[in-house]
């Protein structure tokens, strides 16, 4: 699996440490591509929403219209983190997603920030403060 998150990383421009830690999170340290959310509509590796899901294509440029679908369509680790190739001109659901929000390279709260909330990066000013701890703990 490492090295399938190495291609994509480095098609995307990012540290694949980054992203191995936010699918480790997101499935619970499972690495299940099936895995659902108990919660809401999230699935797969990195949780895709139905929202999310329906701005993402299958690799014949068909829209996809839920996440249900997405993951019948993009089953295995290997289908999730595809990168555009001659089978898939689109690649995978995690390729395309980050690739429209261009995560900065070394930065794991950036990535972070476009999983769980990407809105919050248009902000003017917006940055993730780290934890502060006062001189009692």
């Amino acid at each position: 699996m490492y090295s399938l998150v190495e291609v994509l990383s480095n098609k995307l421009n990012i540290n694949p440490l980054h992203l191995m830690i936010l699918i480790n999170f997101e499935t619970g340290g499972t690495f299940n591509p099936k895995i659902k959310s108990q919660v809401s509509s999230a699935q797969g590796l990195v949780q895709f929403l139905d929202l999310t899901s329906s701005t993402l294509v299958d690799k014949f440029g068909n829209k996809v219209n839920n996440t249900s679908e997405l993951i019948q369509k993009y089953p295995t680790i290997k289908a999730q983190l595809d990168v555009p190739n001659d089978e898939n001109k689109f690649g995978g659901p995690v390729y395309q997603y980050l690739s429209k929000l261009k995560p900065k390279k070394d930065d794991l709260r950036d990535l972070i920030a476009c999983n769980f909330y990407p809105k919050a990066r248009e902000v003017d000013g917006y940055k993730f403060k780290k934890h502060i701890r006062n001189k009692n703990g």
